[in-house]
Protein backbone atom coordinates (compact mmCIF):
# COMPACT_ATOMS: atom_id res chain seq x y z
CA UNK A 1 0.00 0.00 0.00
CA UNK A 2 1.36 3.44 -0.87
CA UNK A 3 2.03 5.72 2.05
CA UNK A 4 -0.14 8.88 2.39
CA UNK A 5 1.31 12.00 0.79
CA UNK A 6 0.58 15.68 1.21
CA UNK A 7 1.11 17.86 -1.86
CA UNK A 8 1.69 21.62 -1.54
CA UNK A 9 2.66 24.18 -4.16
CA UNK A 10 5.62 26.33 -3.13
CA UNK A 11 5.33 30.00 -4.04
CA UNK A 12 8.71 30.37 -5.77
CA UNK A 13 8.59 27.32 -8.02
CA UNK A 14 6.66 26.42 -11.13
CA UNK A 15 3.18 25.02 -10.61
CA UNK A 16 4.18 21.78 -12.32
CA UNK A 17 6.54 20.88 -9.49
CA UNK A 18 5.41 19.88 -6.01
CA UNK A 19 6.89 19.25 -2.64
CA UNK A 20 6.07 15.94 -1.03
CA UNK A 21 6.16 15.22 2.68
CA UNK A 22 6.04 11.51 3.32
CA UNK A 23 5.20 10.26 6.78
CA UNK A 24 7.79 8.05 8.45
CA UNK A 25 6.82 4.42 8.48
CA UNK A 26 8.25 1.14 9.73
CA UNK A 27 9.98 -1.36 7.50
CA UNK A 28 8.00 -4.56 6.94
CA UNK A 29 8.77 -7.28 9.44
CA UNK A 30 9.20 -10.10 6.94
CA UNK A 31 12.60 -11.69 6.38
CA UNK A 32 13.11 -10.21 2.92
CA UNK A 33 12.71 -6.67 4.20
CA UNK A 34 15.20 -7.12 6.99
CA UNK A 35 18.13 -7.39 4.57
CA UNK A 36 19.87 -4.24 3.34
CA UNK A 37 18.63 -3.01 -0.04
CA UNK A 38 21.21 -1.44 -2.33
CA UNK A 39 20.32 2.02 -3.57
CA UNK A 40 21.15 0.96 -7.11
CA UNK A 41 18.34 -1.63 -6.93
CA UNK A 42 15.70 0.96 -6.03
CA UNK A 43 13.22 2.15 -8.62
CA UNK A 44 10.99 5.20 -8.91
CA UNK A 45 7.23 4.79 -8.73
CA UNK A 46 4.56 7.30 -9.61
CA UNK A 47 3.20 9.10 -12.65
CA UNK A 48 3.03 12.87 -12.63
CA UNK A 49 3.77 13.08 -8.92
CA UNK A 50 6.89 13.12 -6.75
CA UNK A 51 8.69 9.77 -6.98
CA UNK A 52 8.64 7.27 -4.16
CA UNK A 53 11.34 4.66 -3.53
CA UNK A 54 10.39 0.99 -3.86
CA UNK A 55 12.53 -2.14 -3.57
CA UNK A 56 13.02 -4.73 -6.36
CA UNK A 57 9.83 -6.55 -5.24
CA UNK A 58 7.79 -3.35 -5.65
CA UNK A 59 7.30 -2.74 -1.94
CA UNK A 60 7.63 0.87 -0.67
CA UNK A 61 10.41 1.35 1.87
CA UNK A 62 11.04 3.98 4.53
CA UNK A 63 14.16 6.11 4.17
CA UNK A 64 15.86 8.37 6.68
CA UNK A 65 15.96 11.44 4.45
CA UNK A 66 12.15 11.79 4.20
CA UNK A 67 11.46 11.63 7.92
CA UNK A 68 12.91 14.97 8.96
CA UNK A 69 11.62 18.47 8.51
CA UNK A 70 13.79 21.44 7.65
CA UNK A 71 15.60 22.60 10.78
CA UNK A 72 16.80 26.08 9.84
CA UNK A 73 20.57 25.85 9.53
CA UNK A 74 21.30 23.02 11.98
CA UNK A 75 23.00 19.87 10.70
CA UNK A 76 23.33 16.66 12.72
CA UNK A 77 26.40 15.41 10.93
CA UNK A 78 27.20 11.74 11.65
CA UNK A 79 30.64 11.34 13.19
CA UNK A 80 31.83 8.86 10.53
CA UNK A 81 31.45 11.77 8.08
CA UNK A 82 33.07 14.25 10.46
CA UNK A 83 36.18 12.10 10.70
CA UNK A 84 37.41 12.03 7.12
CA UNK A 85 40.64 12.54 5.20
CA UNK A 86 40.43 14.19 1.77
CA UNK A 87 42.71 12.92 -0.97
CA UNK A 88 43.61 16.48 -2.01
CA UNK A 89 43.33 19.93 -0.46
CA UNK A 90 39.74 21.20 -0.43
CA UNK A 91 38.88 24.90 -0.60
CA UNK A 92 36.75 26.54 2.06
CA UNK A 93 33.85 26.81 -0.41
CA UNK A 94 34.07 23.09 -1.23
CA UNK A 95 34.01 22.17 2.45
CA UNK A 96 30.95 24.33 3.06
CA UNK A 97 29.11 23.06 -0.03
CA UNK A 98 29.79 19.48 1.05
CA UNK A 99 28.02 20.09 4.37
CA UNK A 100 25.12 21.89 2.69
CA UNK A 101 24.46 19.09 0.20
CA UNK A 102 24.81 16.34 2.81
CA UNK A 103 22.39 18.17 5.10
CA UNK A 104 19.91 18.66 2.25
CA UNK A 105 20.03 14.93 1.49
CA UNK A 106 19.52 14.12 5.16
CA UNK A 107 16.39 16.26 5.45
CA UNK A 108 14.71 15.95 2.02
CA UNK A 109 13.26 13.31 -0.26
CA UNK A 110 15.34 12.30 -3.30
CA UNK A 111 13.97 13.10 -6.74
CA UNK A 112 15.53 9.88 -8.01
CA UNK A 113 17.42 7.07 -6.25
CA UNK A 114 20.43 8.64 -4.51
CA UNK A 115 19.76 11.94 -6.32
CA UNK A 116 18.64 15.27 -4.88
CA UNK A 117 17.85 18.80 -6.07
CA UNK A 118 18.67 21.93 -4.09
CA UNK A 119 17.96 25.47 -5.21
CA UNK A 120 20.84 27.89 -5.58
CA UNK A 121 18.86 30.33 -3.46
CA UNK A 122 18.80 27.91 -0.51
CA UNK A 123 22.51 27.17 -0.94
CA UNK A 124 23.39 30.87 -0.91
CA UNK A 125 21.28 31.33 2.24
CA UNK A 126 23.28 28.68 4.10
CA UNK A 127 26.54 30.11 2.71
CA UNK A 128 25.36 33.49 4.02
CA UNK A 129 26.42 35.28 0.84
CA UNK A 130 24.69 37.15 -1.99
CA UNK A 131 26.20 36.66 -5.43
CA UNK A 132 25.20 36.11 -9.04
CA UNK A 133 28.54 34.59 -9.96
CA UNK A 134 27.08 31.16 -10.63
CA UNK A 135 30.12 30.29 -12.70
CA UNK A 136 32.29 30.15 -9.57
CA UNK A 137 29.76 27.89 -7.82
CA UNK A 138 29.57 25.62 -10.86
CA UNK A 139 33.37 25.37 -11.04
CA UNK A 140 33.54 24.53 -7.33
CA UNK A 141 30.95 21.77 -7.73
CA UNK A 142 32.75 20.34 -10.76
CA UNK A 143 35.98 20.08 -8.74
CA UNK A 144 34.12 18.27 -5.96
CA UNK A 145 33.38 15.41 -8.37
CA UNK A 146 37.11 14.63 -8.63
CA UNK A 147 38.08 14.72 -4.94
CA UNK A 148 38.28 11.37 -3.19
CA UNK A 149 37.67 11.20 0.55
CA UNK A 150 38.53 8.53 3.09
CA UNK A 151 35.53 8.22 5.43
CA UNK A 152 35.28 7.17 9.08
CA UNK A 153 39.05 7.33 9.63
CA UNK A 154 38.82 6.50 13.36
CA UNK A 155 37.39 3.09 12.46
CA UNK A 156 40.14 0.52 11.93
CA UNK A 157 38.15 -1.80 9.66
CA UNK A 158 36.01 -1.61 6.56
CA UNK A 159 35.37 1.77 4.96
CA UNK A 160 38.36 3.44 6.62
CA UNK A 161 40.67 1.67 4.16
CA UNK A 162 39.02 2.99 1.00
CA UNK A 163 38.77 6.33 -0.78
CA UNK A 164 35.59 7.33 -2.58
CA UNK A 165 34.18 10.35 -4.39
CA UNK A 166 31.31 11.54 -2.18
CA UNK A 167 29.54 13.37 -5.02
CA UNK A 168 30.01 11.32 -8.24
CA UNK A 169 27.59 13.54 -10.15
CA UNK A 170 26.62 17.21 -9.81
CA UNK A 171 25.08 19.70 -12.22
CA UNK A 172 23.88 23.30 -11.98
CA UNK A 173 20.99 24.14 -14.32
CA UNK A 174 18.08 26.60 -14.22
CA UNK A 175 18.76 27.80 -10.70
CA UNK A 176 18.96 24.29 -9.22
CA UNK A 177 21.81 21.96 -8.37
CA UNK A 178 21.25 18.27 -9.01
CA UNK A 179 23.68 15.94 -7.26
CA UNK A 180 24.21 12.28 -6.40
CA UNK A 181 25.80 10.88 -3.25
CA UNK A 182 27.99 7.80 -3.06
CA UNK A 183 26.08 4.82 -1.63
CA UNK A 184 28.35 4.18 1.39
CA UNK A 185 28.17 7.85 2.34
CA UNK A 186 24.36 7.61 2.22
CA UNK A 187 24.43 4.72 4.67
CA UNK A 188 26.53 6.83 7.05
CA UNK A 189 24.18 9.78 6.57
CA UNK A 190 21.31 7.87 8.16
CA UNK A 191 20.20 8.02 11.75
CA UNK A 192 23.64 7.50 13.24
CA UNK A 193 23.75 6.96 17.03
CA UNK A 194 26.75 9.29 17.12
CA UNK A 195 26.66 12.71 15.51
CA UNK A 196 27.92 16.30 15.86
CA UNK A 197 25.58 19.29 16.00
CA UNK A 198 26.66 21.98 13.53
CA UNK A 199 25.19 25.36 12.64
CA UNK A 200 25.89 25.98 8.94
CA UNK A 201 25.35 29.73 9.31
CA UNK A 202 28.02 29.74 12.00
CA UNK A 203 30.28 27.73 9.72
CA UNK A 204 29.73 30.28 6.95
CA UNK A 205 31.79 32.87 8.89
CA UNK A 206 34.97 30.76 8.67
CA UNK A 207 37.49 31.71 5.99
CA UNK A 208 40.72 29.71 6.48
CA UNK A 209 41.56 26.44 4.72
CA UNK A 210 41.57 24.28 7.86
CA UNK A 211 38.92 26.14 9.86
CA UNK A 212 35.85 24.12 8.78
CA UNK A 213 37.19 20.58 9.46
CA UNK A 214 38.87 21.74 12.69
CA UNK A 215 35.62 23.36 13.87
CA UNK A 216 33.70 20.14 13.15
CA UNK A 217 36.30 18.00 14.94
CA UNK A 218 36.32 20.20 18.07
CA UNK A 219 32.52 20.63 18.12
CA UNK A 220 32.14 16.90 18.61
CA UNK A 221 34.04 17.04 21.91
CA UNK A 222 32.49 20.22 23.30
CA UNK A 223 30.63 18.31 26.00
CA UNK A 224 33.84 16.58 27.14
CA UNK A 225 35.96 19.74 27.25
CA UNK A 226 38.86 18.19 25.29
CA UNK A 227 39.32 16.15 22.13
CA UNK A 228 41.01 12.77 22.01
CA UNK A 229 44.81 12.72 21.62
CA UNK A 230 45.89 11.92 18.09
CA UNK A 231 49.21 12.04 16.21
CA UNK A 232 49.67 15.44 14.62
CA UNK A 233 50.11 13.77 11.22
CA UNK A 234 46.59 12.31 11.47
CA UNK A 235 45.22 15.75 12.26
CA UNK A 236 47.13 17.19 9.30
CA UNK A 237 45.61 14.52 7.02
CA UNK A 238 42.11 15.46 8.23
CA UNK A 239 42.56 19.22 7.95
CA UNK A 240 44.69 19.54 4.80
CA UNK A 241 45.16 16.39 2.70
CA UNK A 242 46.28 12.81 3.17
CA UNK A 243 47.92 12.20 -0.22
CA UNK A 244 49.03 15.30 -2.11
CA UNK A 245 50.38 17.00 1.01
CA UNK A 246 51.65 20.56 0.46
CA UNK A 247 55.32 21.19 1.29
CA UNK A 248 54.45 23.56 4.14
CA UNK A 249 52.34 20.88 5.83
CA UNK A 250 54.95 18.14 5.91
CA UNK A 251 56.75 19.39 9.05
CA UNK A 252 55.09 20.23 12.36
CA UNK A 253 56.57 23.74 12.65
CA UNK A 254 55.48 24.88 9.20
CA UNK A 255 52.11 23.10 9.44
CA UNK A 256 51.38 24.87 12.73
CA UNK A 257 52.46 28.26 11.40
CA UNK A 258 50.80 28.02 7.98
CA UNK A 259 47.62 26.04 8.69
CA UNK A 260 46.84 25.29 12.36
CA UNK A 261 47.40 28.66 14.08
CA UNK A 262 45.38 30.67 11.49
CA UNK A 263 42.52 28.16 11.77
CA UNK A 264 42.47 28.39 15.58
CA UNK A 265 42.44 32.20 15.44
CA UNK A 266 39.67 32.10 12.84
CA UNK A 267 37.48 29.80 14.96
CA UNK A 268 38.04 31.76 18.18
CA UNK A 269 37.23 35.06 16.42
CA UNK A 270 34.26 33.95 14.29
CA UNK A 271 32.36 31.24 16.21
CA UNK A 272 31.02 30.46 19.66
CA UNK A 273 33.82 27.98 20.31
CA UNK A 274 37.10 28.74 22.02
CA UNK A 275 39.86 26.19 21.42
CA UNK A 276 43.46 25.81 22.53
CA UNK A 277 45.99 23.26 21.34
CA UNK A 278 47.92 21.08 23.79
CA UNK A 279 50.93 19.20 22.43
CA UNK A 280 52.74 16.11 23.63
CA UNK A 281 56.46 15.80 22.92
CA UNK A 282 59.09 13.12 22.84
CA UNK A 283 62.30 14.98 23.67
CA UNK A 284 62.03 17.99 21.33
CA UNK A 285 59.71 16.40 18.75
CA UNK A 286 55.94 16.93 18.82
CA UNK A 287 54.18 13.57 18.61
CA UNK A 288 50.55 13.89 19.72
CA UNK A 289 48.14 16.71 20.39
CA UNK A 290 44.64 17.46 21.53
CA UNK A 291 42.41 20.53 21.74
CA UNK A 292 40.79 22.04 24.82
CA UNK A 293 37.26 23.08 23.83
CA UNK A 294 34.89 25.45 25.62
CA UNK A 295 32.15 27.95 24.92
CA UNK A 296 33.31 31.45 23.98
CA UNK A 297 31.55 33.07 26.96
CA UNK A 298 33.43 30.90 29.44
CA UNK A 299 36.70 31.55 27.66
CA UNK A 300 36.12 35.31 27.83
CA UNK A 301 35.43 35.10 31.54
CA UNK A 302 38.66 33.20 32.04
CA UNK A 303 40.77 35.60 29.98
CA UNK A 304 39.21 38.55 31.80
CA UNK A 305 40.21 37.01 35.13
CA UNK A 306 43.78 36.20 34.06
CA UNK A 307 46.57 38.57 33.09
CA UNK A 308 49.33 36.07 32.32
CA UNK A 309 49.14 32.62 30.67
CA UNK A 310 51.97 31.33 32.88
CA UNK A 311 50.26 32.61 36.03
CA UNK A 312 47.00 31.02 34.91
CA UNK A 313 48.71 27.68 34.28
CA UNK A 314 50.37 27.73 37.71
CA UNK A 315 47.10 28.49 39.50
CA UNK A 316 45.10 25.90 37.54
CA UNK A 317 47.70 23.17 38.10
CA UNK A 318 47.82 23.90 41.82
CA UNK A 319 44.02 23.82 42.21
CA UNK A 320 43.82 20.59 40.22
CA UNK A 321 46.44 19.09 42.54
CA UNK A 322 44.09 19.85 45.45
CA UNK A 323 41.31 17.92 43.68
CA UNK A 324 39.11 20.78 42.41
CA UNK A 325 36.97 20.13 39.35
CA UNK A 326 37.48 22.20 36.22
CA UNK A 327 34.05 23.80 36.52
CA UNK A 328 34.83 24.99 40.05
CA UNK A 329 38.25 26.25 38.94
CA UNK A 330 36.75 28.33 36.13
CA UNK A 331 34.25 29.87 38.55
CA UNK A 332 36.95 30.77 41.07
CA UNK A 333 39.17 32.27 38.37
CA UNK A 334 36.34 34.52 37.21
CA UNK A 335 35.36 35.55 40.75
CA UNK A 336 38.66 36.11 42.60
CA UNK A 337 41.90 37.82 41.64
CA UNK A 338 45.19 36.02 41.06
CA UNK A 339 46.62 37.41 44.30
CA UNK A 340 43.67 36.11 46.35
CA UNK A 341 43.84 32.63 44.81
CA UNK A 342 47.62 32.51 45.23
CA UNK A 343 47.27 33.48 48.89
CA UNK A 344 44.70 30.77 49.56
CA UNK A 345 46.96 28.24 47.79
CA UNK A 346 49.89 29.16 50.03
CA UNK A 347 47.69 28.88 53.09
CA UNK A 348 46.48 25.42 52.05
CA UNK A 349 50.01 24.33 51.13
CA UNK A 350 51.24 25.26 54.59
CA UNK A 351 48.35 23.35 56.18
CA UNK A 352 49.01 20.23 54.06
CA UNK A 353 52.73 20.14 54.85
CA UNK A 354 52.42 21.00 58.57
CA UNK A 355 53.33 17.77 60.36
CA UNK A 356 52.36 18.96 63.85
CA UNK A 357 48.68 19.24 62.93
CA UNK A 358 46.11 16.59 62.16
CA UNK A 359 46.29 15.30 58.60
CA UNK A 360 44.06 17.28 56.24
CA UNK A 361 41.48 14.97 54.66
CA UNK A 362 40.04 17.39 52.08
CA UNK A 363 42.61 19.97 50.89
CA UNK A 364 40.29 21.24 48.16
CA UNK A 365 37.54 22.06 50.65
CA UNK A 366 40.08 23.73 52.96
CA UNK A 367 41.38 25.83 50.07
CA UNK A 368 37.87 26.91 49.01
CA UNK A 369 36.94 27.98 52.53
CA UNK A 370 40.22 29.84 52.97
CA UNK A 371 39.63 31.72 49.71
CA UNK A 372 35.95 32.55 50.18
CA UNK A 373 36.14 33.42 53.89
CA UNK A 374 39.48 35.22 53.77
CA UNK A 375 41.36 32.94 56.20
CA UNK A 376 44.44 33.13 53.96
CA UNK A 377 44.83 36.85 54.73
CA UNK A 378 45.52 36.21 58.42
CA UNK A 379 48.00 33.51 57.45
CA UNK A 380 49.87 35.83 55.07
CA UNK A 381 50.02 38.49 57.75
CA UNK A 382 51.50 36.13 60.33
CA UNK A 383 53.65 33.87 58.15
CA UNK A 384 56.38 34.57 55.62
CA UNK A 385 55.91 31.81 53.05
CA UNK A 386 58.61 31.91 50.32
CA UNK A 387 57.10 33.07 47.03
CA UNK A 388 59.01 30.48 45.00
CA UNK A 389 58.21 27.47 47.17
CA UNK A 390 56.81 24.42 45.42
CA UNK A 391 53.25 23.33 46.04
CA UNK A 392 54.43 19.94 47.30
CA UNK A 393 58.12 20.20 48.40
CA UNK A 394 60.24 17.13 47.62
CA UNK A 395 61.67 15.38 50.67
CA UNK A 396 64.37 13.01 49.50
CA UNK A 397 67.03 13.53 52.17
CA UNK A 398 68.96 15.99 49.99
CA UNK A 399 66.57 18.94 49.76
CA UNK A 400 65.40 20.69 52.93
CA UNK A 401 62.28 22.81 53.26
CA UNK A 402 62.93 26.59 53.34
CA UNK A 403 63.28 27.90 56.86
CA UNK A 404 60.87 30.53 58.12
CA UNK A 405 62.12 33.67 59.93
CA UNK A 406 60.97 32.16 63.27
CA UNK A 407 63.10 29.06 62.65
CA UNK A 408 66.14 31.14 61.70
CA UNK A 409 65.91 33.10 64.98
CA UNK A 410 65.34 30.02 67.13
CA UNK A 411 67.89 28.71 69.62
CA UNK A 412 70.47 26.04 68.58
CA UNK A 413 68.56 23.38 70.53
CA UNK A 414 65.34 24.27 68.74
CA UNK A 415 67.16 24.11 65.41
CA UNK A 416 68.53 20.67 66.29
CA UNK A 417 65.04 19.40 67.17
CA UNK A 418 63.64 20.80 63.94
CA UNK A 419 66.43 19.08 62.01
CA UNK A 420 65.61 15.75 63.69
CA UNK A 421 61.92 16.16 62.80
CA UNK A 422 62.81 16.98 59.19
CA UNK A 423 65.09 13.93 59.01
CA UNK A 424 62.30 11.69 60.29
CA UNK A 425 59.83 13.10 57.78
CA UNK A 426 62.33 12.50 54.97
CA UNK A 427 62.29 8.74 55.46
CA UNK A 428 60.66 5.95 53.42
CA UNK A 429 57.13 7.04 54.37
CA UNK A 430 57.70 10.37 52.63
CA UNK A 431 58.93 8.59 49.50
CA UNK A 432 55.85 6.35 49.55
CA UNK A 433 53.62 9.40 49.84
CA UNK A 434 55.34 10.96 46.86
CA UNK A 435 54.85 7.80 44.82
CA UNK A 436 51.19 7.70 45.84
CA UNK A 437 50.69 11.26 44.60
CA UNK A 438 52.31 10.44 41.27
CA UNK A 439 50.12 7.34 40.91
CA UNK A 440 47.07 9.44 41.72
CA UNK A 441 48.02 11.88 38.95
CA UNK A 442 48.37 9.01 36.46
CA UNK A 443 45.01 7.56 37.51
CA UNK A 444 43.39 10.98 37.15
CA UNK A 445 44.70 11.23 33.59
CA UNK A 446 43.45 7.71 32.92
CA UNK A 447 39.95 8.69 34.01
CA UNK A 448 39.99 11.65 31.59
CA UNK A 449 41.11 9.36 28.77
CA UNK A 450 38.42 6.81 29.68
CA UNK A 451 35.70 9.47 29.53
CA UNK A 452 36.91 10.54 26.09
CA UNK A 453 36.91 6.92 24.88
CA UNK A 454 33.45 6.16 26.25
CA UNK A 455 32.08 9.38 24.77
CA UNK A 456 32.91 8.12 21.29
CA UNK A 457 31.12 4.77 21.61
CA UNK A 458 27.62 4.14 20.33
CA UNK A 459 24.95 2.74 22.65
CA UNK A 460 25.29 -0.97 21.70
CA UNK A 461 29.07 -0.96 22.30
CA UNK A 462 28.62 0.98 25.54
CA UNK A 463 25.94 -1.43 26.76
CA UNK A 464 28.25 -4.37 26.06
CA UNK A 465 30.93 -2.85 28.34
CA UNK A 466 28.30 -2.08 30.99
CA UNK A 467 27.12 -5.70 30.92
CA UNK A 468 30.68 -6.96 31.38
CA UNK A 469 31.17 -4.65 34.37
CA UNK A 470 27.80 -5.54 35.93
CA UNK A 471 28.75 -9.22 35.68
CA UNK A 472 31.55 -8.60 38.19
CA UNK A 473 29.14 -7.15 40.78
CA UNK A 474 26.88 -8.92 43.20
CA UNK A 475 25.00 -5.85 44.44
CA UNK A 476 22.18 -4.60 42.24
CA UNK A 477 22.50 -1.02 43.49
CA UNK A 478 26.12 -0.81 42.30
CA UNK A 479 25.35 -1.76 38.70
CA UNK A 480 25.57 0.79 35.91
CA UNK A 481 23.09 1.56 33.15
CA UNK A 482 22.69 4.01 30.29
CA UNK A 483 21.13 7.16 31.71
CA UNK A 484 21.14 8.36 35.31
CA UNK A 485 22.91 6.24 37.92
CA UNK A 486 23.30 6.24 41.68
CA UNK A 487 26.01 8.36 43.27
CA UNK A 488 29.37 6.60 43.17
CA UNK A 489 28.47 4.18 40.38
CA UNK A 490 30.19 6.08 37.56
CA UNK A 491 33.52 6.66 39.41
CA UNK A 492 33.71 2.97 40.29
CA UNK A 493 32.99 1.99 36.69
CA UNK A 494 35.57 4.43 35.31
CA UNK A 495 38.23 3.06 37.67
CA UNK A 496 37.37 -0.52 36.68
CA UNK A 497 37.46 0.24 32.94
CA UNK A 498 40.77 2.13 33.24
CA UNK A 499 42.34 -0.83 35.02
CA UNK A 500 40.88 -3.18 32.42
CA UNK A 501 42.45 -1.16 29.61
CA UNK A 502 45.86 -0.40 31.11
CA UNK A 503 46.33 -2.56 34.21
CA UNK A 504 48.45 -1.33 37.12
CA UNK A 505 50.36 1.95 36.91
CA UNK A 506 53.83 1.36 35.47
CA UNK A 507 57.03 3.39 35.59
CA UNK A 508 56.84 3.89 31.83
CA UNK A 509 53.39 5.42 32.17
CA UNK A 510 54.61 7.75 34.92
CA UNK A 511 57.49 8.90 32.73
CA UNK A 512 55.10 9.50 29.83
CA UNK A 513 52.80 11.59 32.03
CA UNK A 514 55.73 13.65 33.33
CA UNK A 515 56.92 14.29 29.76
CA UNK A 516 53.41 15.37 28.83
CA UNK A 517 53.21 17.77 31.77
CA UNK A 518 56.63 19.25 31.05
CA UNK A 519 55.80 19.79 27.38
CA UNK A 520 52.40 21.40 28.06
Amino acid sequence: MRCPVKVTKPSRRKATKSTVEVEARELPNDDTASSLVSLTDLTVEGDGEAPALVDPQGKPIATFFIQRKNQGSNFKKPNPLVHNKPHAVMTVMQQKLTNIMLRHAQQNQPVEPATWNISVEEMLRLLNITTRNYGHIEKTIDELMSIKVRLDVFEEKGLAKHFAVVFPYAKLYAGEITFKIESKAILMLGDSPSYTNLDLLELSALSKVCSVPLFEFCSRYLGLGATRRIPWEDLRDMLVASKNIPNKAQQWSTFKERYLDPAIKDINASTKLYIEVETERYKTKVTNLRFLVSRQKLALEMSAAQSSPQAKKHLVDAMQAFGLLDKAIYKLLSTFSEEQIDGALRHTKWRVTESNLRKLAYPGRYFTNSLKKGYYQEFLDSKATPLTGELFPVSDGKHARPATPEQEQASPSAKAKAKIRATKSDGPNSVNKGRAKINAAVEKQRILDVKAILGELDKPALQEIYDEYNGTLSTEASRIKIGRNRAGVLPSFHAWYAKKLWGEVTDAEIVKLMERMLSA
